[in-house]
């Protein structure tokens, strides 16, 4: 059976969003975010190479994630007010999990506060 390097990426984005929201940055170590996907810890570092590439790939899916949120806003048109009252308090989301993520990391690296900036400059 092949295997989908996506989903296995994705799969890997999830757990280190994940760890990063229950145990901070500390918690999200290599080998934890391999263990909680259900990946080893080489197939981890075939898709990020480090913790450095995984905060990079998780910061991209954000961006990814408010891309599209951006996207769904404008197709709403006229309806815009109850598409925010609809997804405002959604909790869980993929966007939700990849904001506190980026919040997460944001205590200490300046790409994730970037990010984080970049969202609110993109929402306007």
């Amino acid at each position: 059976m092949a295997r989908n390097p996506t989903a296995t990426k994705e799969k890997l984005l999830d757990a280190f969003d994940t760890l990063l929201d229950e145990h901070g940055t500390a918690g999200a170590t290599l080998d934890a975010v391999a263990a909680k996907a259900g990946v080893s810890k080489g197939g981890l570092l075939y898709h990020f190479g480090s913790k450095a590439a995984l905060i990079d790939g998780s910061l991209e899916r954000l961006d990814q994630l408010v891309g599209e949120d951006i996207e769904a806003m404008k197709a709403a048109g006229k309806r815009l007010h109850y598409y925010y009252l609809e997804t405002s308090a959604e909790v869980g989301t993929p966007l939700d999990r990849s904001l506190i993520a980026a919040g997460c990391l944001a205590l200490e690296n300046e790409e994730a506060k970037a990010a984080l900036r970049r969202t609110s400059v993109l929402r306007r």
